[in-house]
């Protein structure tokens, strides 16, 4: 199952929960409806006795960050609960990343466009201003001497290719935060998501232990070293700020709202603060983001049309200034 079609079934599922229709029937209508493998396996496999995320592994469902949700969900009573929560959260995934696109595409289409207009103005434009200089004899500027002689298009280009080599090499490496540009961007939304579906275990009181250990199935593996760490110093039995402070998972503002929150008896509320933090620090950054990114490629093109102009009217001004 894909994206959009997880969430359409979750979505079914839950309305039809929320009717106070049990698991089985509610998927004998949505398989009625649907149809197909996936489906009529996991129905059965309800029928024959599993629980609900059983019965989705057994179908052959991928996702264990949603099936282990649904087993403490099952197992604590929430499930229609658990099933809102999820669908929301995967609604929240879809926002998101409709306006990291939104916020990334114009730059990136600028650059694309401003990228391929530099590439001809240093391969064909600047080499042809040659000619004047020659038949009208007068002795090339520096800023011409230098384009020719170095090419910079193609340094442009090399450098354009290592810079994605770079990032996919990180990439395959799973050090996803640490990509140009756009690694602070995958951290803030981690974070975010991240903190969002804790908040959501705890206060449907699913325990902290059982709670991370579900995080650990959490899509962005770039976090599942440091979770190990924070279950290790959990299990010691160290309070949740404590822990997070020394294996430096968290920054000081967000061990602090950790901190009152435990005092208070209420840690769910202090993960829901944590989770509005990063969420308002995701919005910050796009827009820094977006408005920082367009002055500097706008300002690259506009060096670039200097330059050309540049070099095409000074042959003509050192002309007239010889008559």
């Amino acid at each position: 199952m894909k994206g959009k079609e997880i969430k359409e079934f979750l979505w079914d599922l839950y309305y039809l929960l929320e009717g106070n229709l049990p698991v089985g029937q509610a998927l004998e209508i949505i398989t009625s409806n649907k149809n197909n493998d996936f489906y009529n396996n996991c129905l059965i496999s309800i029928k024959e006795g599993y629980s609900f995320a059983q019965s989705l592994e057994i179908a052959g469902f991928k996702d264990r960050y949603i099936t282990q949700i649904l087993k403490v969900a099952e197992q604590g009573n929430f499930l229609p609960e658990a099933l809102l929560d999820l669908c929301n959260l995967l609604e929240e995934k879809d926002t998101l990343k409709s306006k990291i696109i939104h916020s990334l595409i114009y730059p990136f289409i600028l650059t694309f466009f401003a990228f391929l207009t530099m590439i001809f103005t240093f391969t064909y434009v600047i080499p042809s201003v040659v000619n004047i200089y020659s038949l009208l004899g007068i002795e090339k500027n520096i800023v011409v001497r230098v384009f020719l002689k170095f090419n910079l298009g193609y340094l442009l280009i090399i450098l354009t290719i290592a810079l994605l080599l770079y990032n996919f090499i990180l990439y395959k490496r799973k050090k996803i935060y640490k990509l140009l540009f756009m690694g602070k961007l995958f951290f803030f939304v981690d974070k975010y998501l991240f903190y969002k579906t804790l908040a959501n275990l705890l206060q449907r009181g699913a325990p902290l232990f059982q709670s991370l250990e579900i995080m650990k199935e959490f899509p962005r593996t770039s976090l599942e070293g440091d979770l190990d760490k924070l279950s290790f110093q959990l299990y010691s039995g160290k309070p949740f700020f404590q822990v997070l402070e020394e294996t430096s998972f968290e920054n000081l503002t967000v061990v602090n709202f950790i901190k009152i929150a435990e005092e208070r008896g209420d840690l769910s509320l202090g993960i829901s603060r944590v989770e509005n933090y990063y969420k308002r620090l995701l919005d910050k950054h796009l827009i820094y983001f977006s408005k920082l990114f367009e002055p500097l490629i706008i300002s690259g093109v506009g060096i670039m049309v200097l330059i050309v102009v540049f070099t095409l009217l000074l042959p003509i001004y050192q002309l007239f200034q010889r008559m």
